[in-house]
């Protein structure tokens, strides 16, 4: 059985859930422990950076939630939660910046199942207050046996807007240059311009891991169910892809 865990506060400066139990990781000289209220996500992690951050959660905040099955045998169940409002405070040595649910969006990734012993996915995702106010996010990529149904989707003001399958474009020799997101039937033109690349790598020859985690900016279109046109301009966010045997 495999478990996976996330959190991402992003702090805009300027401008009901299935975890029912707290839960904490530690591997000298960090230590994460999440820990699960009604009220939110709050979170601390680190020695030279500390976050203490909450999460609001509340019961009409919708989410994305996938159960994957594997050619052979297999699945793996996630839930997906983005732009959810954020409080709290992030402070690296002599730096305090403070979260403030008005300007500040996090977004959570929780998953666990049964993985083959080769496994690839590529997730792309998004969290940001629109010029209009509203909160905004974007979950898109795959992962397991995507054919019958995919997560992609858009997130406004705590709704999910499902989005067909996405097509995702990126040069794997150099995963700096921009990723694009196109669909047929026009309902996403999305460009990911990468500012920054952070490479994980791992190979104890029958466990072998590589990941390439890119942070930057979305700019382009997506459309609501209503038909609304929605211009992303400046959008903080990743994308990654990850291959592993393990």
């Amino acid at each position: 059985m495999k478990h996976a865990i996330g959190a991402v506060l992003l702090v805009w400066v300027g401008s009901g859930s299935a975890l029912a139990a707290d839960w904490a990781w530690e591997d000298d000289p960090v230590s994460d422990p999440f820990l699960v209220n009604p009220d939110g996500f709050p979170s601390a992690v680190g020695t030279d950076a500390e976050i203490e951050a909450a999460l609001e959660c509340p019961p009409q905040h919708e989410s994305v939630v996938t159960a994957t099955p594997f050619p052979g045998g297999g699945f793996y169940y996630n839930r997906k939660i983005n732009a959810m409002p954020a409080s709290g405070e992030l402070r690296w040595g002599e730096r305090r910046i403070r979260a403030r649910p008005e300007d500040s969006l996090g977004q959570l990734d929780w998953g666990r199942g049964v993985w083959p012993y080769r496994s690839h996915w590529v997730w792309a995702s998004a969290n940001g207050i629109a010029k209009d106010g509203r909160r905004l996010g974007l979950n898109l990529g795959f992962f397991g046996d995507h054919t019958h149904a995919t997560e992609d989707a858009l997130i406004l003001e705590g709704r999910v807007h499902k989005l067909p399958r996405v097509r995702v474009e990126f040069d794997a020799r150099d995963y700096r240059k921009p990723w694009r997101f196109t669909e047929p039937e026009g309902r996403v033109d999305l460009l990911f311009r990468p500012n920054v690349e952070r490479v994980a790598r791992l190979n104890a020859l029958v466990l072998c891991s590589e990941v390439h985690q890119l942070f930057g900016s979305w700019s382009g279109r997506a459309l609501t169910d209503a038909g609304e046109t929605l211009v992303i301009e400046a959008l903080p966010g990743f994308a990654e892809e990850h291959w592993a045997r393990w």
